[in-house]
């Protein structure tokens, strides 16, 4: 009886640890490029890189963003917060670009803990 219920739990603690990734209604080519963005950020925020490169590397994810939801969208395999998720990282980058002379950073981290609530990190 022991040993059915240890493989019962195995069992489930397996089926766990592969459902995690990423959020219901968040495809995961979009989870896994607006996590990229949020990890630029938080370096950004944490001075371990310069602006200018948090902008250019926060484009480059976007640019691939917008192909990875247009190929989404041409196969109807766009899911709801997918476009949450773009949007959200837009104003972060924009908020990022603008460097601190438009942008505070405490209004830096409030779009970044926005975009962290959405990918549910």
């Amino acid at each position: 009886m022991k040993r059915l219920f240890g493989l019962a739990l195995v069992i489930a603690v397996g089926l766990l640890l592969v459902s995690c990734g990423s959020p219901s209604g968040i495809s995961d080519e979009v989870y896994d490029l607006a996590s990229h963005g949020l990890d630029i950020v938080d370096d950004y925020l944490d001075r371990e890189i310069e602006r200018t490169v948090a902008v250019y590397e926060l484009d480059e994810i976007l640019s691939n963003l917008e192909f990875v939801i247009d190929d989404l969208v041409d196969y109807d395999d766009l899911e709801a917060y997918d476009e949450d998720v773009e949007w959200a990282l837009i104003l972060l980058t924009d908020a990022v670009d603008d460097g601190l002379s438009q942008t505070d950073e405490e209004e830096m981290l409030i779009l970044r803990d926005e975009l962290a609530d959405i990918l549910g990190k």
